[in-house]
């Protein structure tokens, strides 16, 4: 009653995998292949029916020549009657779709129905086994071995349904050729149990097969599911890392400038009680300078200088503020910016005998006003931090890929290699007030400008051998 159909790939879309297949351990990824098997089963079930009635009619047809009617028919009917209610059966599982807890009853069903088909099958090889017709015994036979070999396919999800169809299917007719004592059906009955263990063998090899292919499909469905939910536990934490670091850049963002706000406004109001009182200290020097001792006027000149200090803080914080602000980008001429800014330290240069000399610059994009703060502030560190002998100073540029290296170098006490990188922080001092007097923001206003312009700024130096400020900018 089972003929030769397409193994399990070839099933179509609507058997798919248990929605519960992608979790639990072996005993329960035993039970869902159990469970798909069953399902393998049913699904050849109608059409395996409806091709085993077709040649039983077909057999009877033959067999009409050599067997009495009555017998043929009564066979017949219980052929087509049985393939009925398998396929009935069939329908009432799909219906049904029983899990794995219920499973064990519908195997029960499907191997006792395999075994009454078997049984059935058999008879045909008693009941329609003709007693003197060689070739119509052949034929029988051929019928029998035929049904099992097309069951191989089909009943090899459920191999003890199958072993139970093909022994009741082929055991009779093996026992009957023996009962005719002649060589030749001999031959044939050991022939024929032969095939059926060969037959055995391959569905065993098929169903095992089969089986290793179905683990493989829940193990991969299993590794996908782990895989997907991995991927949105993944996109989940980046969407809250996302999240956190744009509340964490906002806070930022909102502090930075309410830091820079607190500078702003700070500067700006200190700088009104500082001129009033660098002015009102000028003033008492200029009117009773000479009324007072030695100690007062060295009391007023304290005076004078820690205002003066405090004010030349004021502004480079004021100046700092600034900075934070985006710069405004414009062409400039780096060759004039320099002229001007020298020209602000004529005196100093002329007091201390300094030779500043420097290289044609370039035309850059920046901001004018901040750009010009980083050259004062490094020409003036360069004349401050001179040495014993005389001071040589050269502003340079060279242009690397996509970039302006332009380098202030001296021959003044230079730096450390310890403290190249503590010296662009605020408020960081590697002398007292009293050998070098100046504010300690310089250097950090410088290295703000130049980020700000998404350049790097940094140090080459040795202790006595003079300092090589560089930084770069972008070429337009």
């Amino acid at each position: 009653m089972h003929s030769a159909l397409p193994g399990p790939d070839a099933a179509p879309a609507t058997l798919s995998l248990p929605a519960d297949a992608t979790g639990g351990g072996a005993g329960e990824v035993s039970d869902l292949l159990r469970l798909e098997q069953l399902r393998l089963y049913y699904h050849y079930l109608p059409i395996s029916q409806l091709v085993a009635a077709i040649n039983a009619v077909v057999f009877v047809a033959v067999q009409s020549l050599v067997i009495r009617p009555p017998v043929l028919i009564a066979w017949l009917y219980a052929v087509c009657m049985l393939a009925l209610i398998r396929i009935l059966g069939g329908m009432a599982f799909r219906r049904a779709a029983p899990t794995t807890g219920e499973m064990g009853r519908w195997r029960s069903y499907a191997i006792l129905g395999a075994a009454v088909s078997g049984v059935v099958w058999g008879s045909a090889g008693v009941l329609l086994f003709p007693s003197m017709n060689v070739a119509h015994q052949v034929f029988v036979t051929f019928v029998l071995g035929g049904m099992v070999a097309g069951s191989v396919t089909t009943l090899a999800p459920l191999f003890p349904a199958f072993v139970l169809f093909a022994v009741f299917t082929v055991l009779p007719v093996i026992v009957r050729f023996m009962l005719e004592n002649e060589v030749i059906h001999y031959a044939m009955s050991w022939m024929t149990l032969v095939f059926l263990v060969a037959v055995i063998i391959i569905a065993r090899r098929s169903h095992h097969g089969m089986a290793d292919m179905l683990r493989l499909r829940f193990e991969n469905t299993a590794l996908i599911g782990e895989l997907l939910a991995a991927q949105e536990k993944l996109r989940r934490s980046h969407e809250d890392l996302e999240r956190r670091v744009g509340e964490r850049t906002a806070e930022l963002s909102r502090t930075n400038a309410e830091l820079q706000r607190f500078a702003y406004v700070a500067s700006h109001d200190l700088q009104e009680p500082l001129r009033n009182a660098i002015n009102f200290a000028l003033l008492l020097e200029e009117r009773y300078r000479e009324r007072l001792d030695a100690d007062g006027r060295e009391f007023l000149q304290y005076i004078v200088s820690g205002v003066k200090q405090m004010r030349a803080l004021v502004d480079d914080l004021l100046f700092h503020s600034r900075v934070g602000a985006p710069p405004r980008l414009a062409p400039t001429d780096c060759e004039a910016l320099l002229t001007r800014v020298l020209s602000g330290f004529r005196t100093s240069i002329a007091e201390s005998g300094a030779v500043v000399t420097h290289d044609a610059l370039p035309v850059v994009q920046a901001d004018a006003a901040q750009l010009a703060q980083v050259f004062v502030n490094l020409v003036s560190n360069a004349i401050k931090f001179r040495g014993s002998d005389p001071l040589r100073v050269h502003i340079g540029v060279e242009a690397r890929d996509a970039e302006w290296v332009f380098s202030i170098r001296d021959n003044g006490i230079g730096i450390d290699p310890r403290y190249f990188e503590q010296i662009f922080d605020m408020f960081e001092r590697l002398h007292s007030q009293a050998h070098y007097p100046g504010t300690g923001i310089g250097l950090a206003i410088c290295k703000k400008v130049v980020e700000s312009h998404h350049g790097r700024i940094w140090v080459d130096s040795e202790e006595g051998r003079g300092a090589a400020f560089l930084f770069t900018l972008p070429r337009v």
